[in-house]
C-alpha cells in the first residue's frame, strides 16, 4: 500500500493476468474494469510470466492454471517468496481435489473455477486483498465432494461431529457466526468448538482449515 496525502494508505488496484486463452484475457479484463482494477501487464505463458510478475511487482496477479512452459502453480511457486505483497488468485477449467490441493499449497490466495460469474473476481479482489483466502462458489462444490469422497472415520478420532461441522462450515466459506445460525448454537459455542478444532488439526488461518478438509474428508 502506498500513503495519499494525508497520510492513509491506499490501497494498490493494479494487476497482471496470466492466461494464454484471449478470449479468457477479454471476459476478465472486462470483469477488472468493473472492479476498478488497472491492467499493467499480460503474459501469455508459463516462464514469460514469471519475468513479467518480478518486474511489475503487482498487488494482483490473475494466473490460469494450465500454460504452456509452465504451469499456473509452477509460476506461483517460483515467484511467492519474491513478492510477498502480491495476491495471487488462480482462474482453472480443471477440477479435481488433488488439483484444488497442489493450487493451495503453491501459495494461491484464491482459487475461481471457469466458467465464473463476474462478480465472483470482485468478490475475490475484496477477500484477498484484505488478507482473506476466497474459494469461488463451483471450487466449494468441490471442496464439498471431497469431504463426501471419504468416512469420518479417520477424522472422528481428532475432532468431535460438532466440530467436523464446523470445519466443514469455515471451508466452505461460512463465518463462525453463519455456522453457529446454521447448526442453531450460541455464536460464542461456535467460536469454541472452532478454537478447539483448529488447534486439534494445527490451523492457523482458513486456508489451513480448508487444506485440512480437503485432504481427511469429514462428511458423506
Amino acid at each position: 500500500m502506498k500513503p495519499n496525502k494525508t497520510g492513509t494508505a491506499v490501497r494498490r488496484l493494479d494487476c497482471v493476468i496470466v492466461e494464454d486463452d484471449r478470449e479468457q484475457r477479454i471476459l476478465l479484463e472486462s470483469c477488472l474494469k468493473m472492479a476498478g482494477v488497472e491492467v499493467v501487464a499480460e503474459a501469455h505463458d508459463g516462464i514469460d510470466a514469471i519475468r513479467v510478475l518480478l518486474q511489475m511487482k503487482p498487488a494482483f496477479a490473475f494466473v490460469d492454471l494450465k500454460l504452456p512452459g509452465a504451469s499456473g502453480t509452477d509460476v506461483i511457486a517460483k515467484t511467492r517468496r519474491k513478492l510477498p505483497e502480491t495476491k495471487f488468485i488462480v482462474l482453472t477449467g480443471a477440477t479435481s481435489p488433488e488439483l484444488l490441493d497442489a493450487i493451495i499449497g503453491s501459495g494461491a490466495d484464491a482459487v475461481i473455477t471457469k466458467p465464473y460469474d463476474p462478480s465472483e473476481i470482485i468478490k475475490s479482489i475484496d477477500e484477498v486483498g484484505s488478507g482473506r483466502h476466497y474459494l469461488g462458489s463451483r471450487t466449494i462444490s468441490i471442496v464439498w465432494d471431497r469431504f463426501a469422497a471419504h468416512s469420518r472415520a479417520e477424522a472422528a478420532d481428532t475432532l468431535t461431529a460438532r466440530q467436523i461441522e464446523i470445519v466443514r462450515l469455515i471451508a466452505l466459506g461460512h463465518s463462525t457466526k453463519q455456522a453457529a445460525d446454521y447448526l442453531e448454537i450460541a455464536v460464542r459455542t461456535a467460536e469454541k468448538h472452532r478454537e478447539l478444532a483448529m488447534k486439534k488439526i494445527g490451523a492457523r488461518c482458513v486456508a489451513d482449515v480448508a487444506r485440512y478438509a480437503l485432504r481427511m474428508g469429514l462428511t458423506t
